[in-house]
């Protein structure tokens, strides 16, 4: 009967126990689940831009957009809107030392002058002629005959004489030029050029009496179209 009454006391007291440790449990703060790291999702890869080299003059073409210019020349500097400046396009020419490039957000690229390192020339003017030439003929072999070269004094000018022949140019007097035209039904003397071309021009420049240089621009059947768009948004702020 002691035992009997032993056991009972130990089960409460056992009871006793476990609903206290139950309790003791519950108070307890439960510990912090662990966070579930979660996946990023994928990036979309970005998307490729055509770095050139082309088949058009310097390695470049027709509508390339800013960031297509961007891409293929690395040191290209924005001068204002839709203008810009470089001097290592995708394929260079150690003829020039800078090139400039005109493009539309309608239109893309539309025209590239490359503009020619400085040459010494005597008052006649004979190197600068000679580099024009010489110019003239890499251009005609490529691309066939001119169209149009110009090699005059205006009337009036008192820069006659053959010494004065680079004063002539410095004052804006004398014109040394050659052109390209693209053949049409209204240009039916034109030459055929290839890549979009409309125009080629090579102008020969004086900056001081013994010194010169000559610029080559190409234009693009795209210019008028290009020239128009740039016009309105500059207008825009009237």
């Amino acid at each position: 009967m002691r035992k009997f009454s032993l056991a009972i006391i130990a089960m409460i007291a056992f009871s006793g126990c476990d609903k206290q440790d139950q309790a003791e449990k519950k108070s307890e703060p439960e510990s912090p689940k662990p966070a579930v790291a979660q996946i990023a999702a994928p990036k979309s890869p970005e998307p490729k831009v055509d770095k050139g080299p082309w088949e058009g003059p310097f390695g470049l073409k027709m509508g390339l957009s800013e960031a297509e210019l961007a891409a293929a020349i690395p040191d290209i500097k924005t001068i204002k809107p839709n203008f810009f400046s470089a001097s290592t396009p995708p394929k260079a020419h150690d003829a020039f030392e800078s090139y400039s490039l005109i493009a539309s957000v309608p239109t893309g690229l539309c025209k590239i002058a490359a503009i020619g390192k400085d040459i010494s020339t005597s008052s006649f003017g004979d190197e600068l002629k000679s580099a024009h030439m010489a110019m003239k003929d890499a251009l005609t072999e490529k691309y066939g005959k001119p169209t149009e070269h110009f090699d005059f004094l205006k009337n009036g000018s008192i820069w006659t004489e053959r010494k004065y022949w680079t004063m002539g140019m410095l004052k804006k007097d004398r014109t040394l030029m050659t052109a390209w035209q693209q053949k049409t039904p209204k240009n039916p003397k034109g030459v055929e050029l290839p890549n979009n071309i409309k125009t080629i021009l090579i102008e020969s420049e004086a900056t001081q009496t013994d010194t010169g240089y000559i610029s080559v621009r190409y234009e693009f059947s795209n210019l008028d179209e290009c020239f128009e768009a740039n016009s309105k948004e500059k207008n825009k702020a009237l």
